[in-house]
């Protein structure tokens, strides 16, 4: 019996396959932060987290000392992630923030990294807003003869803007792609807002654009969170000018 041809076959079944694609090894990632203007003890930052993110969800976390200025993922495997560090304060809220979008993680055991640190700064509030006609007065829009409602959030005593815009008086009835903020459960959305003072001023528009209704309500805004402010419109005295 040719025992030649049974050694070849053998031969060629224990040869390494040449074609096969070998999955790309891990990465790591080197993350560096500091603070806009600041230091971590100054913006009472204690604790940093650092969350790595793909198309919005979170992939991985790892949390340090806000001092410490950095962290490094470890075995991570290779592809494009957006980073998001948040800033904790003593008592573990969220004050400060910062993000990249778009880091390449390489495989290898060189770091990939943001070509600098993430700027962190305060986080920003928002302001759940809706409005009323006085009580001796009906609720209605129309009765009052108010087609929209002029909306304008600033620093509290200065003319900065943090927003403005014009609303439908009535805006649960309107489209909501026409709103200059959203609406949600009733309350108008004022979102990035700084934290501090703010004065909230309103004027009701009749169908000319006339003012014919204001009212003016003083919130503080927070960095976490929102605050709810129902502002009363008064009759204008003197044209609202």
């Amino acid at each position: 019996m040719n025992r030649i041809p049974a050694i070849a076959l053998l031969a060629l079944l224990t040869l390494p396959v040449g074609c096969a694609e070998e999955e790309p090894g891990p990465g790591s990632a080197l993350i560096k932060w500091m603070v806009k203007g600041s230091t971590c003890d100054k913006a009472g930052i204690a604790d940093v987290r650092v969350d790595l993110l793909q198309q919005g969800a979170q992939f991985r976390s790892e949390s340090g000392k806000c001092s410490a200025g950095q962290v490094k993922f470890n075995d991570l495997p290779t592809g494009v992630y957006d980073v998001r560090v948040l800033g904790f304060d003593p008592l573990s809220n969220p004050t400060y923030e910062g993000t990249y979008s778009g880091l390449s993680v390489k495989e290898g055991a060189s770091p990939s990294s943001p070509p600098s640190a993430i700027s962190l700064t305060p986080r920003q509030g928002s302001i759940l807003l809706a409005w009323r006609f006085p009580k001796d007065k009906s609720n209605l829009c129309s009765f009052n003869n108010v087609d929209e409602i002029e909306v304008n959030v600033a620093q509290s005593g200065t003319v900065v803007q943090h927003f403005s815009g014009i609303f439908p008086c009535e805006p649960a009835y309107a489209d909501p792609e026409d709103l200059p903020a959203p609406l949600e459960n009733g309350w108008i959305v004022l979102s990035d807002i700084p934290p501090g003072e703010a004065d909230v001023i309103l004027f009701g528009l009749s169908p000319d654009g006339e003012r014919i209704f204001e009212g003016t309500e003083s919130v503080t805004v927070a960095n976490i969170g929102y605050v709810q402010v129902i502002v009363t419109l008064d009759p204008c005295s003197g044209g609202c000018i």
